[in-house]
């Protein structure tokens, strides 16, 4: 964590599950193709459950980008979700990290972490094959994932500017795993 950042970017998911880490991919994605007005700390957030209360802890602002599986919508639609939509969605969480999340998130109002906190999720379309890759509609899907990202942290006071060439999501997974 940087010690001036008080606005941070986490990106969770497991990225050896395709879509799965697509939260992972959205946030290397926003970080290598826009610039920004102020520090940001970009978070690889993997699926470390309980090991979120860190980072509510340690920043203001926190935004989260994830997968989000919901029935029934089709894979790359885009969410903007507050803290409380995404505590109400009960029975719609499939994954592991998923449910995590929402225990961490209760968690930190339990210890009354005084964190504002926003989701940028999309739905995946393939959360079971094992491969370092993003299906169709979520590649296709991650431009408008980063401009909803974008959004936020603009309500949040940080504005972002697009860099002349911009990595395409393919290119965002090859240099994870080269």
């Amino acid at each position: 964590m940087s010690r001036q950042a008080k606005v941070a970017v986490l990106g969770l998911g497991n990225v050896l599950f395709k879509d799965e880490g697509l939260g992972v991919y959205a946030m290397q994605y926003l970080q290598r193709n826009f610039k920004f007005s102020t520090e940001l700390d970009f978070v690889d957030g993997g699926t470390l459950g309980m090991g979120l209360l860190d980072y509510f802890h340690d920043y203001r602002q926190l935004l989260i980008l994830d997968s989000l599986s919901t029935q029934p919508t089709r894979p790359g639609w885009v969410y903007r979700l507050p803290l409380s939509a995404l505590q109400n969605l009960g029975q719609y969480r499939k994954t592991a990290h998923e449910i995590e999340l929402l225990q961490a998130l209760d968690m930190a109002r339990l210890l009354s972490l005084n964190v504002t906190l926003e989701v940028v999720a999309m739905t995946p379309e393939d959360i079971e094959t094992v491969a370092f890759d993003l299906s169709e509609p979520v590649q296709n899907a991650m431009p408008l994932m980063a401009k909803t990202a974008c959004e936020v942290l603009a309500d949040w006071g940080v504005q972002a500017r697009a860099v002349e060439s911009p990595l395409t999501p393919t290119e965002i997974v090859d240099l994870c795993h080269p």
